[in-house]
C-alpha cells in the first residue's frame, strides 16, 4: 500500500480520505483497484452554491490533469452531494474527460430533502494532459438542484 497526506489505504484495498479542511471528507470504504496512489488532487467549487433550474446542465468544478503514467489507473471519488433546492425536481451528474463522458448516466428525482452523492469512476489513466469536469444538470423545468461551495472530486492516480 501506498500514503499520501490526509490519505490511508488498508491492506484490503479500500481507502478513506479527509482534506485538511474539516468541513470536506470523502467516503470511507470505497474500494480500488489493486496498486497504490501516487497522486491525489482535489478539485472543488469554491464560489458559494450553484442553483440550477429550467433543464440545464452546467460544470460544476474542473481541472487540467496530467498522468504520471499512462498505464496508470485513474479514480475520480467524488465529494458532497446534489442536493434538490426549494421545490422537487430531478438531477443528474456527468464526469468528462477531455469532452467525452465517462461514468453512468445518472438520474435521480429529489424530494423531501433528498440527495444524491457525486459517484465514484475509474478508468484507465492517459498519455498527457487532459481537462476533466464534473457536470451537473436540472432534468425538470421550473425545479432547481443545487451543488454546494466545498463539493467536488478528487483525482486519485493509482500506479499498476
Amino acid at each position: 500500500t501506498g500514503s499520501n497526506t490526509g490519505l490511508s489505504i488498508a491492506s484490503d484495498g479500500q481507502v478513506s480520505i479527509t482534506q485538511n479542511n474539516p468541513t470536506v471528507t470523502l467516503g470511507a470504504n470505497t474500494t480500488f483497484p489493486a496498486g497504490h496512489i501516487i497522486k491525489t488532487t482535489f478539485v472543488l467549487r469554491t464560489t458559494g452554491i450553484l442553483e440550477l433550474s429550467t433543464n440545464t446542465v452546467t460544470t460544476a468544478c474542473s481541472t487540467q490533469y496530467t498522468c504520471d503514467s499512462a498505464s496508470n489507473k485513474i479514480v475520480l471519488m467524488g465529494l458532497g452531494v446534489l442536493n434538490r433546492k426549494n421545490v422537487n425536481g430531478e438531477g443528474a451528474i456527468y464526469y468528462y474527460v477531455d469532452g467525452d463522458v465517462y461514468g453512468e448516466y445518472q438520474n435521480r428525482d429529489f424530494k423531501d430533502n433528498d440527495e444524491m452523492p457525486v459517484h465514484n469512476i475509474t478508468f484507465d489513466a492517459f498519455s498527457g494532459q487532459k481537462e476533466i469536469l464534473l457536470k451537473i444538470q436540472s432534468l425538470s423545468n421550473n425545479n432547481r438542484v443545487a451543488f454546494s461551495n466545498g463539493n467536488g472530486f478528487a483525482i486519485l492516480e493509482i500506479q499498476q
